[in-house]
């Protein structure tokens, strides 16, 4: 059994280019291509000044960075509450219990900066970005009922069954990391941006709250399917008649 709990973080971070007060942002229902945000293209004609401008962009900004960390979660273990009290806060079914329960957070924190450029002359200005984004687990709490006696075959087998739990968060957190990191180097590249500042600091807070994050919380939800399977019928018996009938000897002296 498992609850998942889903966080979203945005932070904004300045490499000292210009002053960006943090931003809060929901995720949209429905991601919105980069390419909608309103920004100059290197395309259009270009008097020769300004090709001297651009010229400059190419060759002095820093290459876009995208750094994507993936972070192992923490597992602690807790061993207080009861088979009622966990049947409770796993909501299971009349007539179900919970023998073990695990409870995560998986999310992601966005920060990223800016490489500029300003013509003095138009105060036109370039960016390529800086991405770093951080996702993980976070701390994986594992309950344990504590009528399973710490060290006993029950209380290890419902523990390797909530380490099941645990590590199809920490690989759907991984398999997130990858796809975030192709998704955003993708839609970057290596290419120079042109705007106001504002107009450049708008298409990153754009793109982080109206497609990265909602790119990854469809990753993440895809975990579900895994813990549906884990917690399939055919292993919940396993569990119940594991030990040579001790679990089921402890489940039935509990709910008496």
């Amino acid at each position: 059994m498992v609850v998942l709990q889903v966080l979203w973080v945005l932070g904004l971070l300045v490499f000292g280019i210009f002053s960006l007060s943090s931003v809060r942002v929901q995720a949209a229902d429905e991601p919105v291509s980069i390419a909608s945000a309103r920004l100059q293209d290197q395309s259009q004609v270009l008097t020769p000044q300004l090709l001297s401008f651009e010229a400059r962009c190419e060759v002095e900004l820093a290459p876009t960075s995208v750094t994507v960390l993936w972070e192992l979660a923490e597992v602690s273990v807790d061993h207080t509450r009861s088979i009622t009290e966990l049947s409770k806060a796993g909501k299971s079914p009349q007539g179900n219990v919970t023998l073990g329960l695990t409870q995560a957070a998986l999310g992601s924190q966005f920060s990223f900066g800016m490489e500029t450029l300003t013509d003095p002359v138009t105060g036109r200005t370039c960016m390529r970005p800086q991405i770093a984004i951080r996702v993980s687990a976070g701390v994986q709490k594992i309950s344990v009922a504590r009528e399973f006696a710490k060290g006993s075959c029950g209380y290890q087998s419902v523990l390797d069954h909530e380490m099941q739990h645990v590590r199809a968060n920490d690989d759907q957190a991984q398999f997130t990391s990858r796809r975030i990191e192709a998704e955003i180097r993708r839609s970057l590249g290596n290419r120079v941006f042109y705007g106001t500042r504002d107009e450049l600091e708008g298409y990153l807070v754009l793109a982080v709250k109206d497609h990265w994050i909602p790119m990854a919380r469809q990753s993440f939800a895809k975990v579900e399917t895994d813990h549906g399977r884990i917690d399939r019928k055919s292993e919940n018996l396993r569990v119940f008649n594991s030990c040579n009938g001790e679990v089921v000897r402890t489940v039935t002296a509990s709910v008496i």
